[in-house]
């Protein structure tokens, strides 16, 4: 993709004007400038500390590009980079949250069921390694044997 874009002369006032190749439908996705559920933020602002600059905002002036001033951005630069880490730690602390909520949505789905001796379970593979990628995840029947803790069984191959 290439971009060239032309600095305003005093002459031409506020109007930028962009020469670009046409882009796919979806090329924001490809940008990550959306902002996640999870931390709260974009991950092109938790990489390079800033939000990204889109070939819309040149082409129509943002706001944010009308404010811009070249004296001033140096030290705002290494201002917003002293809060880049404060950010990625509120970003941490919101993911955590976010997972806690999705870990309570999902435990009240689940429904607790108690297992006895002669019960018939299957068991999660726990190594799928030279499994074509169809094999069933779940290994057996079992019959449980002994059940040793409320969640703990001893299990025995069983016989369908």
């Amino acid at each position: 993709m290439e971009t060239e874009t032309e600095a305003p002369s005093e002459d031409e006032g506020e109007s930028m004007q962009i020469d670009e190749a046409p882009l796919s439908q979806d090329w924001r996705d490809h940008l990550r400038t959306t902002p996640s559920r999870a931390t709260g933020f974009s991950p092109f602002f938790l990489v390079y500390g800033a939000e990204s600059v889109l070939l819309t905002d040149l082409e129509y002036g943002s706001p944010r590009l009308k404010a811009y001033q070249e004296h001033q951005n140096q030290w705002a630069r290494e201002d917003s980079l002293d809060q880049v880490d404060e950010a990625r730690d509120v970003a941490v602390l919101h993911s955590a949250r976010y997972l806690q909520s999705l870990r309570q949505y999902q435990a009240q789905r689940v429904r607790r069921r108690d297992l006895n001796k002669g019960d018939l379970v299957l068991r999660l593979r726990q190594d799928n390694r030279g499994c074509h990628k169809l094999t069933p995840p779940w290994e057996g029947p079992y019959i449980i044997a002994e059940v040793l803790k409320p969640v703990t069984y001893k299990l025995a191959v069983g016989a369908p």
